[in-house]
């Protein structure tokens, strides 16, 4: 509701972005959030010996429920918004399955997400988050820029075979 709210202000007020550029925000609010998860990281102190670490400072909670408010916020821009576009742009008749291709996507990077979660312990946890931050700002710039050709190509009349 806190999205959509904030979506159906925007345009009320006639300032509501494209499905592209909200497309585009997802990740880069999810990479704040991150930033923030590595904030918080970064203020805990651990010390290890051979067989485990101990964390003798601990974050204050206020960073979690920031990053997991902001990284919430910024999936909701992404996942419903990715799929109603999705079966915007499918062909007639394919709409289905093209859902599922976008469903399998999500399959294929949380295994991938399940993979870089294999360097947690090697990296740490501020260097953890810090590289997550980096992936999604990323991804939410790659997107961003992506949006003109994107339009154009939307906007094109469909070829024939």
């Amino acid at each position: 509701p806190v999205v959509q709210g904030a979506y159906s202000c925007l345009r009320a007020r006639g300032w509501e972005p494209s499905t592209l550029v909200k497309l585009g925000c997802g990740p880069l609010t999810v990479a704040l959030g991150q930033l923030v998860m590595a904030a918080g990281a970064a203020t805990t102190t651990r010390e290890c010996d051979a067989d485990q670490c101990v964390y003798t400072q601990r974050a204050n909670i206020f960073w979690l429920v920031l990053s997991i408010m902001l990284t919430t916020l910024g999936e909701l821009q992404t996942s419903p918004v990715g799929l109603a576009f999705t079966a915007e742009v499918a062909p007639s008749g394919l709409g289905s399955l093209f859902m599922g291709f976008w469903m399998a996507t999500n399959f294929f990077a949380n295994l991938g997400a399940g993979l870089l979660g294999a360097s947690y312990s090697t990296l740490g946890p501020p260097a953890f988050f810090a590289m997550l931050a980096v992936i999604g700002a990323a991804t939410g710039l790659v997107m961003l820029a992506m949006r003109a050709p994107l339009q154009r190509a939307l906007a094109a009349p469909p070829r024939s075979l």
